[in-house]
């Protein structure tokens, strides 16, 4: 299964920060987050949270809304049951 290719996938479960960023990408499931938010939500340094960001944004799987804030992109919630962090089989 791919999110959006095979590399977006990979950045979501095959690197060894792949925990970070489902659980990143859970905590934008429910809500668009900024940066600290996100930040706050998962427990982690903005600065960390806002690489993890540029990462998945660059595959995909994240949208920088015109607000600020980030969100799972169309794609990754049309996929949201095969998405770890997702389907709540973390």
């Amino acid at each position: 299964m791919r999110v959006v290719n095979a590399t977006a996938w990979f950045v979501l479960v095959g690197t060894r920060n792949s925990g970070v960023r489902c659980r990143l990408l859970a905590a934008l499931d429910g809500e668009a987050r900024s940066v600290d938010g996100a930040a706050a939500a998962i427990g982690l340094p903005a600065e960390t949270v806002e690489r993890h960001l540029a990462v998945l944004r660059a595959n995909g799987v994240v949208v920088h809304r015109d607000d600020g804030r980030y969100a799972p992109s169309d794609e990754a919630r049309r996929h949201r049951e095969e998405i770890p962090s997702l389907s709540g089989s973390n």
